[in-house]
């Protein structure tokens, strides 16, 4: 069953979860959390411009998905 739209709403939630993970949740969270250079970039909103990009994106892609035609 893997068809291009399971694959584009598989797809289209990476993009959202990547998307997610880029923005700043701030500091003392977590202690492990603090050890990791990407988390300490996205902190401090290093990765805004990306998260910005991503998020509407994985929307977009999960939302076209539905209008993809099935098996």
């Amino acid at each position: 069953m893997s068809t291009f739209r399971v694959f584009a709403r598989v797809s289209g939630i990476i993009f959202l979860c990547v998307g997610l993970i880029c923005l700043p949740i701030g500091f003392g969270d977590n202690a492990k959390r603090d050890t990791s250079l990407f988390f300490n970039l996205a902190d401090l909103g290093g990765y805004i411009q990306d998260a910005m990009i991503l998020i509407p994106a994985g929307i977009l892609v999960i939302l076209l998905s539905y209008r993809l035609p099935s098996d």
